[in-house]
């Protein structure tokens, strides 16, 4: 099975495809924030439930980003989400907060979702469709 469609949000839209088992979400906006991203994830999450996918990649293409402490802010918000049982791949090509991102796909993992971030999308691709936890 395999499906594409664009999901416009408030100041974002997310491109979505489903090939191969993998869902893809690409974020893409002008900057990012708490109200943003929490709204992309939960769009992320509804589509995820549609297609019953358990592997997901996300690929953040926000121009701006939020700095360390509103993103670890957002952790509470993002690990309420539907996501257990689910191997979570996030990419993002920006190095700004890769620490705080690394801490919240540590966290998640507490609340049963395998979740890694990238900053390569071929190696997500990888790690989600072959990689060892």
């Amino acid at each position: 099975m395999s499906s594409r469609h664009v999901y416009l949000g408030n100041g974002f839209e997310i491109h979505f495809s489903f090939v191969s088992g993998v869902l893809r979400a690409q974020v893409e906006g002008p900057h990012d924030s708490f109200d943003v991203s929490i709204a992309y994830w939960k769009a992320i999450v509804q589509e995820r439930l549609r297609l019953d996918a358990t592997r997901i990649l996300v690929v953040e293409n926000l121009a701006d980003s939020t700095h360390a402490d509103v993103t670890l802010s957002m952790a509470d918000e993002l690990l309420k989400l539907d996501l257990a049982g689910c191997r979570v791949a996030f990419v993002d090509r920006g190095v700004d907060n890769r620490s705080v991102q690394e801490l919240i796909a540590m966290r998640a993992r507490d609340q049963g979702i395998i979740a890694t971030v990238f900053g390569d999308e071929g190696q997500a691709i990888n790690w989600l469709r072959h990689g060892i936890d």
